[in-house]
């Protein structure tokens, strides 16, 4: 896969990356393997994380500057997003999560993306050009930590 050339791209490309690994996840569920659900689990948790983390910290103090209403509401997906990750991560450490759950839980994730694509990536796309990399800071760098 190509190395994403703007900020856009990059919290695209990540998206990419995190439903791929749900998939996977997803088909471990299927096929009941359960020694590998909690390592995809623990590396989509963290993706996850570092995922919502660039974009509050890089993209969305900006993007609030222009729409505060979908900046917050966004902030507020994230919230619940963090708040059923945390419960989804008990379950997978007891060992009971089920699929349907998780199921649910990639239904919620692929929404939000794709209503951030729409808002925030769009945004973050008019701008690249007039700031460059500095949009996105330190991104790249938390990203690639996940």
């Amino acid at each position: 896969m190509d190395t994403p050339t703007t900020p856009s791209m990059l919290l695209a490309h990540d998206h990419l990356r995190l439903e791929r690994l749900f998939s996977e996840l997803r088909d471990a569920f299927e096929a009941d393997a359960r020694e590998d659900i909690p390592l995809l689990w623990t590396e989509l948790d963290t993706g996850l994380r570092a995922h919502l983390e660039a974009e509050e910290k890089h993209a969305l103090p900006r993007f609030a500057e222009t729409d505060p209403s979908e900046a917050s509401a966004l902030r507020a997906e994230h919230d619940a997003i963090r708040k059923q990750l945390d419960e989804l991560d008990v379950m997978v450490d007891l060992h009971v999560l089920r699929a349907d759950a998780a199921a649910a839980f990639l239904d919620l994730l692929q929404a939000h993306a794709a209503r951030e694509e729409k808002l925030l990536y769009r945004w973050v796309e008019e701008r690249a050009d007039a700031e460059g990399e500095s949009l996105l800071g330190g991104a790249r760098e938390r990203l690639a930590r996940r």
